[in-house]
């Protein structure tokens, strides 16, 4: 969630960067390059928001979780409809040539990242789950 916190805070320093990044991508229309450029960085720092300050964290999991995933499709896509996009994930901090001769890289992070919030959900879902309405009442009253 950190990484998250860290992209859409990062994003909104340099808004007119990652707009042009974006309008760069040739798999988003021009007419979404603007809502894009705000949108994107109020889900990043809106979903960290909510998991750090302890309310709706399984909605918050599930948002990081979607969000990382519609981000790789579409940097997936990108990459091979129109070749290596400005990824711009960080704004000017992570802005490297060597980034975008290595954007393959990006999918790999991701899919580290994807692999790490699934099991925090499978770890959330699942912890929550085994306890059974029977077996919560007699606890309570222990």
């Amino acid at each position: 969630m950190a990484i998250l916190a860290a992209a859409g805070v990062l994003k909104f320093t340099d808004l007119s960067t990652f707009a042009r990044d974006l309008d760069g991508w040739g798999s988003i229309p021009d007419a979404l390059v603007a809502p894009a450029t705000l949108i994107i960085p109020a889900l990043e720092a809106g979903t960290a928001v909510l998991w750090f300050s302890g309310t709706w964290r399984a909605f918050a999991l599930v948002c990081g979780i979607a969000l990382v995933t519609v981000f790789s499709a579409m940097f997936a896509y990108e990459l091979a409809a129109h070749g290596p996009p400005a990824c711009a994930c960080f704004g000017a901090v992570l802005r490297y040539e060597a980034t975008r001769a290595e954007a393959w890289s990006v999918l790999v992070r991701n899919a580290g990242l994807l692999s790490a919030l699934s099991s925090g959900a499978w770890l959330w879902f699942g912890s929550t789950s085994k306890a059974t309405p029977s077996q919560s009442s007699s606890l309570a009253t222990e």
